[in-house]
């Protein structure tokens, strides 16, 4: 028989045919990747056959980043820089000043503090009730007593340890320029200074010997916060004792002058707030006089941010000035009674915490974000046979052993204080 002539079977063929089209689909597979135009798509194998997923995926980033188109700039001129992020509120430093009003430790509210059968005094209680109030970065009280110790009580000398209830209320900053701070001249301002430096508080109002400044400057969250005090009230009489002793300027005097160049000096010391409190106005009066408006007008041309007042033991609207710069300026007129054993009317038993919120943005100046009030009543009751004191806040509930006379008398002295700060600008806190 002849040979058969040699061909390829057909499963040779079905291989040869499945290599060709494998080569030619790894050829055209790597010409695409090569051009960059190939985004692989991954996706499980439950959802290729189920669907589950819903949408295809996503395309990868690039990995290479556009190339950015530098635009030139002017001649003598800088490239244009992108501006940079600004700072959101929560990145703002903020700071809180809570100021207090009138705090005097006359007869009666010293006697509820002696204990007769130790024959010591305790001051801690008073303000024991109120101090969850008194919260800021920086707390201040109008304080009119001299603290002396081995030294006869008086209206005005109060014991040393007495300075122990502003410490453990919460206040740092004692607001001691009064009218009658010279009564005891020097050594009683010098002792006053010291019993509070003691425990922690500074004095303002007041310049012993040797003293340099009339303002100090805190720093609170970064903000920096001077203050100063001055009394618009001293008498003739007191003016010319303290010159005869020498000690002009122991309780620094309201001079529209005198306080520019303090403000200036603290400015320049870096302050980015200026506070200026005064001691001013007649006991009683519901609203400033005169001399008040035109002196206030004065603080705040001087570069004041805020002026707080006290001196009338009546609370006292708040306002905004214009200054000459064109500045607003809060002038918080008189915040009323702190503590005091007077209660010959409604009036002169109440004022109010002001609590003055600052902010200050990145790279920005600090102002006044916000102002809010704590309403305040001095409780009077009575416990075996004593007579005892408490200042709280009167927006809130009643403490238990308040009776239905001093519930209702709380609630007037709280409205009355609604009323004189309503339309101010002033929130209850």
């Amino acid at each position: 028989m002849g040979k058969r002539k040699g061909r390829l079977s057909a499963g040779s063929v079905l291989m040869l045919a499945l290599t060709v089209l494998v080569l030619l689909g790894s050829a055209l597979v790597l010409l695409r990747l090569k051009s960059g135009t190939v985004r692989p798509v991954v996706r499980t194998d439950v959802e290729a056959l189920t669907g589950i997923g819903g949408r295809e995926a996503e395309p990868e980033a690039e990995s290479a980043e556009a190339p950015r188109t530098e635009q030139s700039a002017p001649p003598g001129q800088a490239a244009a820089r992108e501006p940079a992020a600004q700072p959101t509120a929560g990145t703002a430093a903020r700071a809180t000043l809570t100021a207090a009003g009138t705090l005097a430790l006359e007869k009666n509210l010293r006697q509820s503090c002696y204990a007769a059968d130790t024959k010591v005094y305790d001051f801690t209680e008073p303000l024991a009730l109120l101090k969850p109030e008194i919260q800021g970065s920086l707390n201040t009280v109008f304080f009119e007593n001299l603290l002396m110790e081995d030294t006869k009580v008086t209206e005005t000398v109060v014991p040393a340890g007495a300075a122990e209830m502003l410490r453990q209320a919460g206040f740092q900053l004692s607001l001691s320029g009064f009218p009658k701070a010279w009564e005891k001249q020097a050594e009683g301002i010098r002792q006053t200074v010291d019993a509070l430096r003691e425990r922690g508080i500074t004095a303002l109002g007041l310049q012993p010997e040797g003293a340099a400044e009339r303002y100090v400057t805190r720093e609170a969250n970064g903000i920096r916060i001077a203050m100063a005090q001055y009394a618009a009230d001293v008498s003739v009489a007191t003016r010319r004792s303290m010159s005869k002793k020498n000690a002009e300027g122991a309780i620094p005097e309201a001079d529209p002058e005198r306080i520019r160049e303090d403000i200036a000096a603290a400015r320049a010391a870096g302050a980015d707030i200026a506070v200026v409190f005064v001691h001013w106005g007649k006991t009683g009066a519901k609203s400033p006089d005169k001399n008040q408006t035109v002196l206030a007008q004065q603080i705040a041309d001087a570069g004041a941010d805020l002026i707080i007042g006290a001196g009338s033991r009546v609370a006292q609207p708040v306002e905004r000035l214009t200054a000459a710069d064109g500045r607003q300026v809060v002038c918080a007129w008189s915040l009323g009674t702190l503590m005091s054993d007077d209660r010959s009317s409604a009036s002169r038993i109440g004022g109010f915490l002001l609590h003055v919120t600052f902010k200050k943005e990145a790279q920005g100046a600090a102002y006044i974000a916000e102002l809010t009030y704590t309403p305040t009543y001095v409780w009077k009751y009575r416990q075996d046979s004593t007579y005892y004191y408490k200042c709280l806040a009167a927006d809130q509930a009643a403490p238990d052993g308040m009776d239905d006379e001093q519930r209702r008398l709380m609630e007037k002295t709280c409205e009355a204080v609604k009323k004189v700060l309503e339309g101010s600008g002033v929130a209850p806190r």
